[in-house]
C-alpha cells in the first residue's frame, strides 16, 4: 500500500446493547485500538440506557437519533420517489400519495401490524 493513500474506512457496530456485557467490554477495548488506526469513522449503535457506558469506555461522543416526525415521512417519500422515476404524478397528487402512505402506516403500526406490513419499506 502506498503511503499517501488515503482510506475510508467505516466500521459499524449494531446492536451493541445486545451483545453479551463480558463481549461487549471487549469490542468497546476493539474500539479504542481501532481508533488509533486509520479507520475514518466508527458507529456504535445500542440502546440509550448504554449512552454513558459507550461514551466512558470507548471515549465517544455520543448521539441520539431522533425518529422522524410525520412531516419529515411525507418529505422523504416524496424526495424518494422522485429520485426514483415517479415522474407521472403532479406535486400535490405525489403530496396526497406521501400523506396517505404515511396515515397507512400510523394505522398499521397502532393496530400492532408487524414490520412486513408496514407501508414505508421501500
Amino acid at each position: 500500500m502506498y503511503r499517501d493513500t488515503s482510506l475510508a474506512i467505516v466500521i459499524i457496530f449494531d446492536a451493541l446493547d445486545e451483545v453479551h456485557e463480558d463481549y461487549r467490554k471487549y469490542i468497546l477495548e476493539l474500539v479504542k485500538h481501532l481508533m488509533e488506526t486509520r479507520v475514518s469513522k466508527m458507529y456504535l449503535l445500542c440502546r440509550t440506557i448504554y449512552k454513558p457506558l459507550v461514551h466512558e469506555e470507548a471515549g465517544t461522543v455520543p448521539l441520539e437519533m431522533e425518529p422522524f416526525s410525520e412531516s419529515d415521512l411525507v418529505q422523504f417519500l416524496m424526495k424518494y420517489w422522485v429520485s426514483h422515476g415517479v415522474t407521472h404524478m403532479s406535486e400535490g397528487d405525489l403530496l396526497s400519495a406521501a400523506m396517505e402512505t404515511v396515515q397507512s402506516y400510523r394505522a398499521s403500526k397502532e393496530k400492532g401490524g408487524n414490520a412486513l406490513c408496514n407501508p414505508l419499506l421501500i
